[in-house]
C-alpha cells in the first residue's frame, strides 16, 4: 500500500503472487517508485517498481537467498547484494 501522510486513504500498488514473498522494499530518489527486493522459489530479484505497480527489473538472482540493495547519498547510484546458499563436498583419503 502507497499513502500519503496527509491522505486517509491508502492506494494498493502491487499484488505479490502467492509463491514469492517481498523481502524489503525502499523510495527511488525522486519518490516516483520503488525498489523492491523479492524473493521466491525461483531465486532473488530487484526491480524498480512505479507507483503503478510495474515492475524494470534491475536484478534477477536465479538461485538466491537474499538480495539488497543501498543507495548513494546524492541518489545517484544504488548498491546491490546477493547472496546464494551453494555447498561443497570435499573427499580426504589416506590421512
Amino acid at each position: 500500500m502507497v499513502m500519503r501522510p496527509d491522505e486517509q486513504q491508502a492506494r494498493k500498488v502491487f499484488d505479490v503472487d502467492v509463491n514469492s514473498t517481498i523481502g524489503g522494499l525502499f523510495w527511488t530518489p525522486d519518490r516516483s517508485g520503488l525498489f523492491v527486493s523479492i524473493y521466491s522459489a525461483r531465486g532473488a530479484d530487484m526491480p524498480r517498481m512505479d507507483l503503478q505497480g510495474n515492475l524494470q527489473f534491475l536484478w534477477e538472482h536465479p538461485g538466491g537467498v537474499d538480495i539488497y540493495g543501498v543507495l548513494s547519498p546524492d541518489g545517484q547510484s544504488l548498491a546491490m547484494l546477493g547472496w546464494n546458499v551453494e555447498g561443497n563436498m570435499w573427499l580426504m583419503e589416506n590421512f
